[in-house]
């Protein structure tokens, strides 16, 4: 193997470049070997039986493929059906992304050596200097590199396993890539739960074929995958022609556009999961497609909680520790008789910060949305009348509080937890963004309560109104730590639509266009 060659070259180097020196034409010179351990290297080299055996003239056709990807937080890969993951521990975590990707295909196959006895494998990966170390069975750029590499061709030389390295684009390597971020499912990762799926069959019938899924999603066992995979029917839907098929697609939401425009060109039947974004280009083609009444999906109870946490903390413009306070009881939640409006009160027991002792808290008025509002989805009146509805099993005689824990065996939650669910929901609201934007953002809770007081005080709310919002006594606070300048946002907040904000409906401008859609 080359790797035996490789291992003293670097010696070599070091030998004519910094011992020889000036003497670098002498090359009668002998040449000490500095490394035991480049013995056994040597001697593989003075076996007849090593330098007489032959190369196959056609290597075996690999009957498995292993996506490996790694990331600076953790590594992951996926093998037929199976996954495995982990992340880096702190020594790894300056170390260059080069070696941690070599480090991962080390890790990976060391896990799954038990499958891979005996075997031919395509090693797929999208790094490129990974695919370059392990076909030339080293290199001489990088010294830590090839001991990677080497220890890696030992550990497949003791299998007798034989490995073809390929360079997948990292857009194709998307479960490996998936697996070594663990922090969020990438975007042909989602998917319904199958109670749901099945409901949409009962109503619709059972379709012939999963149009966006992996191995670890598909709902159909005819399914094509975005990633290479022997057990899909093909790779990238949108290149196959639809011909006859009663599909079912769940693509990932930025793809809508060119989907519906396949199935207006192919005339396709196709069971097509889409949020309800009215806003979006895509939008009037989806209601023109359509050839039946849409069924709407249920929320899932944890999203559905986030966002009436975010729209309450935008809304009241009050702290966590205070919508964490917030209570079911009569006296502290009361709408109006025509849910234009809800009244909230914190529990009697809680004192918040600046409340006076011995006065009750104040009531925080948040008002509904317009009927005609093209932006329901963000009104939080809706939001919270449907997290009552959803919530109303769940609650038991010796919990008020409004926001109740997610987590089964769970009696309370904290206000921590308050801000982690604020947190979310704007983390997921840019899940859809550019890696480098979601890379800068450090969201905390209290921001929004500072957008929140701000933006009404730059859509012409007086100062006392703020304040008392706020629940601020003095206006130092509030304008210290608080008031932020939001001009260079406004155009993207006012494109939201109507907004309630710090106990405030506020409108965007007349000529202000709405074409962004809302995320929250």
């Amino acid at each position: 193997m080359l790797f035996h060659l490789v291992a003293f070259t670097f010696d070599l180097f070091n030998f004519i470049y910094i011992s020889i020196g000036s003497r670098l034409q002498d090359w009668e010179f002998p040449v000490p070997i500095i490394h035991q351990e480049l013995f056994p290297h040597l001697v593989w080299w003075t076996s007849q039986a090593n330098v007489l055996r032959g190369q196959l003239l056609s290597s075996p056709v690999p009957n498995q493929t292993l996506f490996t990807d790694a990331s600076n937080l953790g590594w992951g890969a996926y093998l037929e059906g199976l996954s495995v993951s982990g992340v880096w521990t702190p020594d790894l975590l300056k170390e260059h992304i080069n070696i941690l990707e070599m480090k991962a295909v080390l890790l990976e196959l060391s896990h799954f050596q038990s499958l891979l006895q005996n075997k031919s494998l395509v090693l797929a990966t999208d790094n490129t200097t990974v695919v370059a170390y392990l076909r030339n069975q080293g290199g001489t750029h990088c010294y830590e590199l090839y001991l990677l590499a080497r220890e890696i061709l030992l550990l497949c030389n003791h299998l007798h396993l034989q490995i073809v390295v390929r360079h997948v684009p990292g857009k194709l390597n998307v479960l490996a890539d998936a697996l070594s971020r663990t922090l969020t499912p990438v975007n042909t990762e989602w998917e319904l739960l199958q109670s749901v799926f099945q409901a949409i069959t009962l109503q619709w019938g059972s379709p012939h074929v999963d149009l966006f899924a992996t191995s670890l999603n598909y709902k159909v066992q005819v399914f094509m995958s975005p990633v290479p995979d022997p057990k899909a029917y093909a790779v990238d839907c949108m290149s196959v022609p639809w011909d006859g098929m009663f599909a079912y697609a769940f693509p990932p939401f930025r793809f809508l556009s060119q989907v519906l425009r396949k199935i207006s060109a192919e005339s396709r039947l196709i069971i097509l999961i889409a949020p309800a974004w009215p806003k979006q280009a895509w939008f009037p083609d989806l209601l023109h497609l359509s050839c039946a009444r849409p069924l709407v999906l249920p929320v899932e109870i944890k999203f559905l909680s986030y966002k009436c946490c975010f729209l309450l903390a935008l809304a009241s413009g009050r702290r966590r520790s205070e919508i964490h306070a917030f209570s079911t009881a009569d006296y502290c939640l009361r709408f109006n008789r025509d849910k234009s409006s809800v009244t909230l009160l914190t529990d009697p027991a809680f004192l918040a910060k600046n409340q006076i002792p011995g006065r009750g808290s104040e009531p925080i008025v948040i008002p509904a949305l317009p009927d005609d509002s093209s932006s329901k989805v963000l009104c939080p009146i809706r939001v919270l009348l449907l997290y009552l509805q959803r919530t109303r099993s769940l609650r038991t005689s010796s919990n008020s509080r409004l926001f109740i824990p997610i987590n089964k065996g769970k009696q309370d939650l904290s206000a921590k937890t308050i801000s982690t669910w604020i947190c979310k929901t704007i983390q997921l609201a840019y899940s859809f963004s550019n890696e480098e934007l979601l890379n800068s953002m450090h969201v905390k809770a209290h921001d929004v309560r500072a957008i929140s007081t701000s933006w009404a005080l730059f859509n012409n709310a007086s100062l006392e109104e703020v304040l008392s919002a706020g629940f601020w006594r003095t206006e130092n606070s509030f304008i210290s730590h608080y008031l932020q300048s939001l001009a260079t946002q406004a155009q993207s907040l006012y494109s939201l639509g109507p907004l309630v904000s710090a106990q405030r409906v506020v409108f965007p401008p007349a000529s202000s266009g709405s074409g962004i859609q809302p995320l929250c």
